[in-house]
């Protein structure tokens, strides 16, 4: 038998009491004045007999009593295993977390200091003959096991470090110093609040029995990344784009600094310091730039502990190639164009001759300038290049005596032959039109729209998706679908005598936005663990079969939804439950960057517990969740001990009955 607080012995001192109590019982004596005593003289020698057995048996009955309490209190425990009564030592490794986060406070002084002082509660309450190791964050720990007097000098020693490892990391390592050894020997107690990062698999050691300790602090405030954009929707090569970061604080409104970096392409090539004080949210702006065409990856990181989850933001941003530009015609002004589109795009002009001669493939957008007339076959291979995902721009001429072209692949394009000569002012912008998206910051109330003098009327308008409207309610420009491309149709030229469209603030915009490549814009993160819509922005990829989304150890099969403005998407059905960067493979040919993030519900404190969940799930593994468990587990069963305090406590409170019982009978 063995005792965990052989301190308390002095408590076996009350047995004393009950035998002083019967000593000076004995002592005392009642005199009673009686007129004739010789016929109690029999009964009076019978009774004091009696009496003094009865006083003897109370007096044994409370000593084992308060003897029973004495004991309990003194914790006795009975080893059951032959391990632990052997000089053979066991090894007990401790993992005290000496990460940033123990700072915190927590019910008496900072958790860190909580840790290790239940470690030495642990070391105190084990027999002198067992070894020990300290394992923390820093992985420094001694190959030689030490005694107890070495491991409580270690303990005292052990300090914060600004190293953080993974917990199976840590798992990983406990094996490592735990190889060779017996399985029946090693114990592994864990001191940890439990902020760590952490793959799908642990990796726990089923030969190591493990006992964990949670140490919950009462005084957090937690920083979280709420979002980031970038001020310019598209981007170019060699010029900066600022990105910002905008970052929001909860809990206590204590001050606190931090860091921020950021890492582009798997990179670092920013981290600032920053400060916060009372406020609840900073937003970070530095400038960003590249020199490569294609996907970019970034990944925004801090660094606050205990709540990891939602340090990290990753996101993807898309620099195109200068698109190339086709204008073929016959008319002038080409100088209107090549002032919008010769810092954006690489614009080559042709003539009408040399339209079979080049790959259409390779333009982003066709301008027909004033056409005249067009063969059988040019008007099949721009009808081929439109149906395959291309954009072309019609704009007439205004010569009345003179052939235009007005139809393609028998499409009409526009009604009369000869030309509208009459001013007319232009109505409004059809901002409802995901072509108007996102081209301003609001929609603008004073905005100069276009005169027409000159114009012809564009056919069939109930096919059409108007985007400027005149003023009897024609259009000037407008769009249709042609197969998977779209065909867009102005009603008047650009010769100054027809219009002033080209220099208004209008033109650019507008003329920049119909040869963008997509119709929409790429937004910038998706949220894990919520339905969302993925688009494909590339036409020529066919997802009628679905999508293989891949991450770096996990792969997902998206499928197919519905078209959003003639873009393909994808549906991710819940089952992307990571945060990161990933990749949209079609054929094993990856051709678009993902981003997703964890949920950004106001970043609520909270402890992780689908970690401490899984642990719980593990055999060898004992939880310690509250205090009542922490005594149960860390003091009572050690080790394979038995407990035994709670059966004298059972014996003191059934003698204690049983005295009861004993004074009514006797009296």
């Amino acid at each position: 038998m063995q005792f965990l607080q052989p301190k308390a012995a002095w408590l076996f001192a009350f047995v004393l009491v009950p035998l002083l109590i019967h000593l000076i019982a004995m002592r005392r004596r009642k005199h009673i004045l009686f007129s004739n005593t010789a016929l109690l003289h029999i009964i009076k020698k019978e009774t004091q007999k009696n009496r003094r057995l009865f006083n003897l048996f109370l007096l044994i009955l409370r000593i084992i009593i308060i003897g029973s309490i004495c004991f309990a209190m003194l914790k006795p425990i009975f080893p059951i295993s032959k391990e632990y009564t052997s000089k053979e030592s066991a090894k007990i490794l401790f993992f005290i977390d000496n990460s940033r986060s123990m700072q915190l406070e927590g019910s008496s002084g900072s958790l860190f200091e909580e840790a290790k002082n239940k470690a030495l509660d642990i070391v105190k309450s084990m027999p002198n003959h067992f070894e020990y190791l300290i394992l923390s964050h820093d992985f420094n720990s001694l190959s030689n096991w030490s005694n107890k007097k070495e491991i409580v000098n270690q303990i005292n020693d052990l300090n914060i470090s600004a190293k953080s490892k993974s917990i199976n990391e840590i798992f990983a390592k406990q094996k490592q110093l735990f190889s060779g050894l017996p399985n029946d020997v090693k114990t592994c107690y864990f001191l940890s609040d439990f902020a760590f990062y952490y793959d799908v698999e642990l990796g726990l050691d089923t030969s190591i029995n493990y006992f964990f300790t949670t140490l919950e602090s009462n005084n957090i405030r937690n920083l979280s990344i709420d979002s980031i954009w970038f001020s310019e929707p598209i981007f170019e090569i060699g010029v900066e784009n600022n990105l910002s970061i905008k970052i929001s604080s909860r809990g206590k409104k204590t001050p606190i600094n931090n860091s921020m970096t950021i890492f582009l392409d798997d990179q670092k090539i920013f981290t600032q310091i920053f400060e916060f004080t009372d406020s609840n949210e900073k937003i970070i702006t530095l400038p960003i730039q590249t020199k490569d065409f294609g996907w970019h990856k970034i990944k925004a990181q801090i660094e606050d502990f205990p709540i990891l989850f939602d340090d990290i933001f990753y996101a993807q941003f898309f620099v195109p190639q200068k698109d190339k530009i086709l204008c073929i015609g016959e008319g002038g002004f080409e100088k209107h164009l090549q002032q919008v589109f010769q810092s954006s795009h690489n614009i080559q002009f042709k003539a009408p001759s040399e339209l079979l001669k080049v790959n259409l493939e390779k333009y982003a957008l066709i301008i027909a300038n004033e056409l005249k007339t067009l063969s059988l076959k040019e008007e099949d291979k721009l009808s081929i290049y439109l149906k395959n995902g291309g954009k072309g721009l019609f704009i007439p001429h205004m010569e009345g005596n003179k052939q235009f072209v007005k139809e393609i692949s028998n499409q009409t394009l526009f009604e009369n032959s000869r030309p509208l000569i009459k001013k007319i002012e232009g109505k409004k912008l059809n901002f409802s039109s995901p072509f108007f998206e996102r081209m301003f910051l609001r929609e603008p109330n004073n905005i100069h729209l276009p005169e027409i003098y000159i114009r012809r009327k564009i056919a069939a308008p109930f096919e059409l998706e108007p985007l400027i409207v005149l003023a009897n309610g024609e259009c000037l420009l407008a769009r249709k679908n042609f197969g998977q491309g779209w065909l867009y149709l102005l009603s008047s030229s650009l010769d100054p005598s027809s219009s002033n469209f080209h220099k208004l603030e209008l033109f650019a915009p507008i003329m920049s936005r119909i040869a963008e490549n997509s119709k929409t814009y790429l937004k910038n993160y998706y949220t894990v663990g919520q339905n969302n819509i993925i688009p494909i922005f590339n036409p020529k990829i066919d997802i009628s079969e679905g999508i293989e989304a891949k991450f770096v150890n996990q792969s997902y099969h998206l499928s197919p939804s519905y078209s959003i403005s003639g873009l393909s998407s994808l549906y991710d059905y819940k089952t992307i439950n990571q945060a990161g960067h990933g990749a949209l493979f079609k054929n094993d040919t990856s051709f678009q960057i993902i981003s997703y993030n964890h949920s950004r519900r106001e970043s609520v404190i909270r402890k992780n517990n689908q970690l401490i969940n899984e642990i719980s799930a593990q055999k060898n593994a004992q939880f310690i969740k509250n205090e009542k468990a922490n005594q149960k587990y860390l003091q009572a069963n050690i080790l394979g001990r038995k407990v035994l305090w709670k059966w004298f406590v059972l014996v003191a409170v059934l003698f204690l009955i049983f005295e009861s019982l004993t004074l009514r009978l006797g009296g």
